[in-house]
């Protein structure tokens, strides 16, 4: 066996070691375990184990809610016009695919879709402005939320967060 070459001890295949995930225990810095294994693994453990795992990690997301919004928002900071031109260049390179989706947005609710045009226009002339989120206070990421959307003006400012919550609950 070459040393660029690497037997995976569950399928006992001998693989080039980008086959293998990095690992600085591991001889040759790499796991014991090819990708695919590993990959087969994962998806056996999460059919057996689903709810078990989805409950842990709903815990702990609930347990660390306030520290992952923190480290969110401070990653968000300071990476700021890096994440606006990866959205931009995106945005560039799938334009069709998002004009098929507001078309057919637009198809499904034609009263919602005239409700934002009012209000995004009301916007840019000064109209509406902005407003903390009236649940936490936040001015970040704020949502314009229609509790009904034949009064297009009539908007409650939410966070994005809170927006989420706001429809979640009815």
């Amino acid at each position: 066996m070459a040393e660029s070459m690497k037997r995976c001890s569950k399928c006992l295949r001998d693989l080039s070691l980008d086959n293998f995930h990095l690992s600085r225990t591991k001889q040759y810095g790499r796991t014991n375990l090819c990708k695919s294994c590993v990959a087969q693994y994962s998806r056996d453990r999460r059919r057996k184990k689903g709810d078990v795992l989805r409950r842990a990690e709903r815990n702990y997301a609930r347990a660390n809610r306030d520290r992952r919004i923190a480290y969110g928002r401070k990653y968000n900071a300071e990476h700021r016009e890096e994440l606006r031109q990866k959205s931009r260049d995106y945005h560039r390179g799938n334009t069709q695919q998002w004009q098929k989706y507001a078309k057919a947005d637009a198809r499904q609710d034609p009263v919602r879709l005239a409700a934002y045009t009012v209000l995004r226009k009301a916007r840019r002339h000064g109209v509406i402005n902005e407003m903390p989120c009236i649940r936490c206070g936040s001015m970040l990421n704020l949502h314009a939320h229609h509790e009904d959307y034949s009064k297009p003006l009539e908007v409650e400012w939410l966070c994005a967060s809170c927006h989420r919550r706001r429809h979640a609950s009815g």
